[in-house]
This record gives C-alpha cells, structure tokens and sequence, in this order.
C-alpha cells in the first residue's frame, strides 16, 4: 500500500468521526428544545385550565346574578261615586188627615264597589209639603244609610238591572205653619219647628246604562215631633212620609271613566 492511499484513509476516518460527532451533537439540541417547548405548552395548558377553571366554578358563587323584580299589576279598579237627583212621583204623610200639598226632591251621594254588593249612601229629601185643616207641615230630611244590592253576586243576573234595599237614620227638621193664622186667639202661633232623629228604609231597582241609571225607589221615613197645633200642650205629629221617588244618576270611577263590565258578571 502506498503513502498516498494511507493518507485517504486517515482523512476518511477523521471526517467520519467529526460527522458522526456533529449528528449526536444536534440530536441532543433537539431533544432538549423539544422537552423544553413542551414543558412550556403543558404549563400554560395547566394554567389555562387553572384560569377557566377558576372563572367557571368560583365566580358562579362569589357573585349571586341579580334578581328582577317583576312590577305589580294594578287589579281593575271599580270603585265609585254616584250621584243622584230625581222627584217623588208619589207621596203620604203618615200623619192622618194630612194631604199631599208639594212633592219632595231626593238628592243623594253613593260610595260603593261593583264588585261588592254593599254601599254607603248619604243625601237629604226636601221640598215635601202636607197640609191639615189650615196647618202646613213641611218636613225635611238628612240621611245617611246601607245600601244592599244582591243582584251584583246573581251570576245569571242582567248587569243592565240591580235592586237593591236600604235601611239607616235621619236627622229631620220640620216646620209647621199655622196658613190661617191672623184672627187666630192667643194661645196659636204662626210657625212652629222642631227637629230630631228618624229612621229610613226602603228597596229600589234600577237600570243602567254605561255611567247612568235611571232609579225608581220606594222610600219610607219615620219621624215624630211635638206641635202646640193651635192646642195648650204640645202634642205628637208624624213629620215622617212614604215615597216614590224616579231619579237619574251618573257615577263616577275612581280610577277614571270605565265602561267595561264588571269581571263577575
């Protein structure tokens, strides 16, 4: 073998042994990026999972969501306030003898709920007139009174239609007037008056039309005061009467004007 061929072989074997040190070397860098990037990766995935983990279960409970509380509804409103005027179409004083002279004027105010059938009323009668012999008797009367309408619980009942009875007291004021009193002897006067408490009952029906009703009412009043009457000693007078009395009435709601019927009927 010559020189020349030693020599090649001697260089083969070098750049053999500085290859194959040079592949390991790079083997090794690599595997080493490639722990380190991967540790890296699994640590934030870790701390990923930490954060939503966190975000997912503990804000739930560290803060409540906040309630809404729903407005309430107002129930439809049916309360009102009725007034009404009308003549005695009909009239008696419970005086015996006495004759019907003038018709009274009932006037009244009403407060009530056309869900319920019970109201509370209050007003005053006036304008009746009865005469006697000469003697003119002119009673006038403040009331105030319960109001019971059962038609408003009759399901089967027209809502056009209501009856209804009343019953309560009355504070009365009346006159007697002597009309021929001018040659009249010492012991008769003009004008006598008294006043006092009385009773009033009675039953009605009416008919309604959107906010008007159209009212005819029976009404009886108890009352009794003391007259000289032409006499020496006072003496008993029926200052009450029966009526008859036709109205028209408007009411008015609380809540404003409603023409919707009432829910029970």
């Amino acid at each position: 073998m010559t020189r020349y061929n030693l020599m090649q072989i001697r260089l083969f074997i070098f750049f053999s042994l500085v290859t194959v040190i040079f592949s390991d070397l790079n083997a090794a860098r690599l595997s080493s990026s490639s722990y380190a990037l991967s540790d890296s990766l699994s640590l934030n995935i870790s701390k990923g999972m930490m954060v939503g983990y966190g975000h997912s279960f503990s804000q739930p409970f560290s803060k409540k969501p906040r309630k809404y509380k729903k407005p309430k509804q107002r129930k439809y409103d049916f309360r009102y306030l009725e007034i009404g005027i009308g003549p005695a179409v009909w009239q008696t004083s419970h005086e015996p003898l006495m004759e019907n002279e003038r018709n009274a004027i009932h006037f009244f105010v009403e407060y009530g709920d056309m869900l319920k059938p019970l109201s509370y009323v209050a007003g005053v009668n006036f304008n009746a007139a009865f005469i006697q012999e000469g003697y003119l008797l002119e009673p006038e009367y403040y009331f105030f009174h319960l109001k019971y309408s059962p038609s408003r619980k009759w399901y089967n009942w027209p809502i056009w239609m209501n009856i209804y009875g009343l019953a309560g007291a009355t504070y009365w004021q009346a006159s007697l007037t002597n009309t021929g009193f001018g040659g009249a002897t010492n012991n008769e006067n003009l004008i006598e008056e008294d006043n006092g408490l009385g009773l009033i009952t009675g039953a009605g029906v009416s008919f309604e039309f959107f906010n008007f009703s159209l009212i005819t009412q029976f009404t009886y009043i108890l009352g009794i005061g003391q007259y000289e009457a032409g006499g020496f000693y006072p003496q008993d007078v029926h200052v009450g009467s029966a009526q008859i009395n036709v109205m028209l009435s408007y009411r008015f709601f609380l809540s404003g004007l409603q023409w919707r019927c009432p829910t029970y009927k």
